[in-house]
């Protein structure tokens, strides 16, 4: 006969790495504005910031802990880490204006509207779609190149770092807005679809 011990993981503990996510995302991008220098620490605590994302999320599957709080802190302590980093690579040149503005307008009507369905259902959760997860995936990544380009200067010439960037922008901001306004055409959809 064997002894099964089953663990319930704290239902606040996924919420605490995500919190956690936040301040270490501020403190970073706060350094990196003050001295205006990218490190190997920087890069590595970036990569840490990232890999959190994911680590929350498995915590919170993992041990069926998600929380309507949870869906709701997750994508703002990726806004606040990304946003950080893009603001920062935008001011010293290293990615275009209309990227930043996009992903900056994006990221706020998105929060805006998590915020207003949240307080108007709190018990209720929101779902964040699969193409908004490999959007905020893409954008790790690049910040995670740029981080790297700007220490170590990795990409051979300025004609492939325009490419490489374009195309990753430009992929970044359409995942971006089909992420934003799929919910209001499935919405539609099905509202004309009932009449």
């Amino acid at each position: 006969m064997t002894n099964t011990t089953s663990y319930r993981l704290p239902v606040w503990l996924p919420n605490l790495v995500t919190i956690l996510r936040i301040v270490a995302g501020v403190i970073l991008f706060t350094e990196i504005f003050y001295d205006r220098k990218i490190t190997g620490i920087r890069i590595g605590w970036f990569i840490g910031i990232a890999l959190t994302d994911w680590v929350d999320g498995w915590l919170a599957r993992k041990f069926n802990a998600r929380t309507s709080w949870g869906q709701l802190l997750d994508p703002i302590a990726d806004k606040v880490v990304l946003l950080g980093a893009f603001a920062y690579f935008c001011l010293s040149g290293d990615i275009s204006f209309w990227f930043t503005i996009l992903y900056f307008t994006r990221e706020i009507l998105q929060t805006i509207i998590r915020i207003t369905s949240f307080a108007n259902n709190k018990n209720g959760q929101t779902p964040t779609l699969f193409i908004s997860k490999l959007k905020t995936a893409l954008s790790y990544l690049y910040g995670m190149l740029l981080f790297v380009e700007q220490l170590y200067r990795v990409v051979p010439s300025a004609t492939a770092s325009f490419w490489v960037h374009t195309m990753l922008e430009v992929v970044i901001i359409s995942l971006s807005y089909t992420g934003l306004v799929k919910p209001f055409i499935k919405r539609w959809n099905w509202n004309v679809g009932k009449n």
